[in-house]
């Protein structure tokens, strides 16, 4: 069933641009991609959402902030170590 969509005006000039440089042969169609490229991600972030998960609930889990936090600390500490 079609759907109007309601574009900021960034948007539409985007779209127009591509559609007058031949990129895509319809508005139609290049929202059409833009579909697909958006259900791409989200198929790529449910399987990191799934393997975040299965890691969790694997045991094998340390924070995020304490990860982010020691590698902060290693890089500092290999910057005052650098001549």
């Amino acid at each position: 069933m079609p759907k109007a969509v309601i574009l900021d005006p960034f948007q539409e000039a985007s779209l127009d641009r591509l559609v007058a440089a031949g990129r895509y042969g319809s508005p139609e169609e290049a929202v059409a991609a833009g579909v697909a490229l958006l259900l791409q991600h989200e198929d790529r972030l449910g399987t990191m959402r799934e393997a975040w998960r299965e890691g969790v609930e694997s045991g094998d889990y340390e924070p995020l902030d304490a990860t982010l936090d020691a590698l902060e600390a290693r890089y500092a500490a290999m910057e005052k170590a650098a001549p």
